[in-house]
């Protein structure tokens, strides 16, 4: 399979390739690498034998034996009995397999490595993005001849800069518990913000485009640090 995505070009369906428009290109190419990522996370998902443990721990093996008692000829001596016999064992397989199953994932102390994995999309992401803006950056300011417009540029790379530094500081956080601590206190720190802001407001120190400007620049950290939150669980 992972062959046929890496020569997918070479597929009949994909000929006319070339005669479909831009978008329509990059809504093929970007569906089939799409596809190809989704492939590669499968693969790579390896189940430990931790895992393997609870699955077969959970495995019903009684079903089987019901299915398998019933395909016995009907003429068969005792058939009903061993019917019987394999409906008890299914029932008993089930009760004494189902009640002890959350004893057997804490035995073998299975892992939720989720929160991992997506730290590592996360910054593998970051970097995938901001590095197409910072190459998009430096095409600007080779082509551009404009010195205000050079020195904007140098600004703008320099935001870009160091928000990829603070997003990808803030996606290492794997542990889930520091993950949690660091959006905690960090939203103390926005309601602390908000409640000076509000002073400031009644003070009528600074203007209202300059209040309601610092009110949006809260509101865009509050809700980055919600998503950031809701991630992390």
């Amino acid at each position: 399979m992972r062959p046929k995505l890496e020569n997918w070009r070479d597929h009949p369906r994909f000929e006319r390739l070339d005669q479909m428009s831009d978008r329509r290109r990059e809504q093929v190419t970007h569906r089939v690498q799409r596809m190809a990522a989704d492939l590669d996370f499968k693969l790579n998902e390896a189940v430990g034998w931790r895992s393997a443990v609870v699955l077969g721990w959970a495995g019903m093996r009684g079903a089987i034996t019901v299915a398998a008692a019933l395909t016995i000829p009907l003429d068969t001596p005792r058939r009903s009995e061993l019917v019987l016999i394999a409906y008890l064992v299914a029932a008993i397989t089930l009760l004494v397999q189902g009640l002890s199953l959350p004893v057997v994932i804490r035995k073998a102390k299975v892992t939720d490595n989720s929160t991992e994995r997506l730290a590592r999309e996360q910054l593998e992401l970051i970097d995938d993005l901001y590095g197409v803006a910072l190459d998009e950056v430096d095409q600007l300011a080779r082509t551009s001849e404009d010195e205000a417009e050079q020195a904007t540029i140098a600004r703008v790379r320099e935001d870009l800069v160091a928000e990829r530094a603070s997003l990808t500081r803030r996606a290492d956080l794997n542990a889930r518990t520091e993950r949690e601590d660091y959006c905690r206190i960090r939203l103390k720190v926005v309601a602390a913000q908000r409640s000076e802001l509000s002073a400031v407001e009644d003070r009528g120190t600074f203007s209202s485009q300059g209040v309601s400007s610092a009110v949006r620049m809260l509101d865009r950290d509050e809700v980055r640090l919600t998503s950031f939150d809701d991630d992390a669980n």
